[in-house]
């Protein structure tokens, strides 16, 4: 089985208050590489799209996961979204790839 774990692309910008965006870290999704590599130690096909750190870093976006998510043709699609990110975690629900 295709299995897709997606944080939704967040710019580091949007999720920090401008007075702390200096501070403020893009910590990669530990919980979603644990299940991840499970599944792969049971056979199955695994990719993350780290939204949060790829549209900081390159400006990652909606138009680049459609894309990713076509490219994959995952079986299962998992989506992971803080409180800080739930609204476009809750726009991507809303989006058929």
């Amino acid at each position: 089985m295709k299995v897709l774990f997606i944080s939704p692309p967040y710019p580091k910008d949007k999720i920090f208050r401008k007075s702390m965006k200096s501070l403020g870290a893009v910590l990669p999704p530990l919980g979603i590489a644990y299940i991840a590599a499970m599944l792969e130690k049971d056979g199955h096909k695994v990719k993350i799209i780290d939204g949060p750190a790829w549209a900081t870093v390159f400006g990652y976006g909606f138009d680049d996961l459609e894309k990713d998510v076509q490219e994959f043709n995952p079986d299962v699609v998992s989506i992971s979204a803080s409180t800080s990110t739930n609204n476009i975690g809750v726009e991507l629900l809303n989006v058929s790839f």
